[in-house]
């Protein structure tokens, strides 16, 4: 069995959860510019959603949260293996 380590890196830039709305909104760089999405976890690895490029490394992406609690920190795992943990701030 071959690990391979991750090929790129992922940042979170903007990390936000509008309580009222039950909604996220999330924008993170990631180094390799060819990246097509990067998938949005929560901590227990629940898939959230995508972040969808914007150009230029940059991506951005929004959803919404379904049952109790809010959203308070975030996995971020690029398609190509680079990872970002983060807090989310509440609106």
């Amino acid at each position: 069995l071959n690990v391979l380590a991750a090929s790129d890196t992922v940042r979170i830039t903007r990390a936000e959860y509008v309580v009222s709305k039950k909604q996220w909104t999330i924008e993170a760089t990631d180094s390799d510019l060819t990246n097509a999405l990067i998938y949005v976890l929560t901590p227990a690895g629940v898939q959230l959603g995508v972040l969808t490029p914007q150009g230029g490394g940059k991506f951005k992406g929004q959803g919404g949260i379904v049952g109790p609690g809010p959203l308070t920190s975030v996995v971020l795992q690029s398609f190509k293996g680079g990872t970002a943990t983060g807090a989310v701030a509440q609106k």
